[in-house]
């Protein structure tokens, strides 16, 4: 997963908990801190963070 703040860009390891389309918004695991989070899929194997 992706996050942006700005010109900052840190990606992390999620687990996707649900399918989703391409722009679909749905809920994913963070495996280091196992939160739970919301992200939006940019590609079969990308998404940013919300």
């Amino acid at each position: 997963g992706v996050y942006e703040e700005g010109q900052i860009s840190i990606e992390i390891s999620l687990k996707a908990l649900e399918n989703g389309a391409l722009n679909q918004v749905i809920q994913a695991k963070n495996l280091e801190s196992n939160k739970i989070l919301k992200a939006k899929v940019l590609s079969s194997s990308k998404a940013q963070i919300l």
